[in-house]
């Protein structure tokens, strides 16, 4: 796999991605005040937004390292690198992700050196957990999103595992 710095260009290409339901939650997840807000988040390197690609540089989807990955309600005392992903939709379901979170967690080793990482995911998403479970991942902590009560779960993996 291979990830470069998220560019503006296939940060505008991602937000008009749809997801079906119910991971319809999704489309509207990354939309702040406005499409140009969350464009520049997608494109700060603070935020370090990245596109994966696979050998033959296809787009299979995005990820991010740290705060961005976070969800409100949840307790992150834990030394950890919070990890979002976001398959292109045209992948997902698809047996992809093992792939490209297996390259993500390997790429987040060499360039961040975590003590762990950490994944927040919301608990309908029966794919997601059921991906980083199987990637290693231990489930810490069951807790409600303010503002809009879903339920989610807090997943913990050492690096270097």
């Amino acid at each position: 796999m291979h990830f470069t710095p998220m560019q503006r260009q296939k940060a505008e290409q991602i937000i008009h991605c749809r997801y079906p339901e119910p991971y319809d939650i999704y489309n509207i997840y990354f939309m702040k005040e406005s499409i140009k807000e969350t464009v520049d988040i997608f494109v700060d390197p603070y935020q370090a937004y990245y596109e994966i690609y696979d050998k033959t540089y296809t787009f299979l989807g995005f990820c991010c390292f740290g705060n961005d990955g976070q969800v409100p309600g949840g307790d992150y005392c834990t030394d950890a690198l919070d990890i979002g992903l976001g398959l292109d939709p045209a992948f997902t379901g698809k047996w992809a992700g093992h792939s490209v979170l297996s390259s993500l967690i390997e790429f987040g080793n060499e360039r961040f050196a975590p003590p762990n990482f950490r994944a927040t995911i919301a608990d309908f998403n029966h794919r997601a957990t059921h991906l980083v479970k199987n990637v290693g991942f231990n489930r810490i902590q069951m807790f409600k999103k303010r503002h809009d009560e879903l339920n989610y779960s807090v997943f913990i993996k050492k690096s270097f595992e």
